[in-house]
């Protein structure tokens, strides 16, 4: 089974995979490009978000909402795993 790490990782690079570990632990992926990657409504990651059920956002300058890339990877291989299990 591929490395889901990977597989977001490479969706977030558009495709190519970034050489340099500092920055892929440094992409910071907006609501709508996680919407777009998990093929659903900014409304779900919203409602997502407000219920803890993802890792804990960045908000810069008090607006802006970011996930880092190396964290909703975390978040997705624990989810893997979780189903692997049961």
């Amino acid at each position: 089974m591929p490395n889901v790490i990977d597989s977001i990782e490479a969706d977030v690079s558009g495709g190519s995979a970034v050489g340099d570990e500092v920055l892929e632990n440094s992409r910071l992926i907006s609501e709508q490009e996680l919407a777009r990657l998990w093929q659903c409504s900014i409304s779900t990651i919203r409602r997502m978000r407000a219920a803890g059920r993802l890792p804990a956002p960045l908000t810069i300058g008090g607006r802006l909402i970011r996930y880092r890339a190396c964290d909703i990877a975390k978040y997705l291989q624990e989810q893997v795993e979780e189903l692997e299990v049961s």
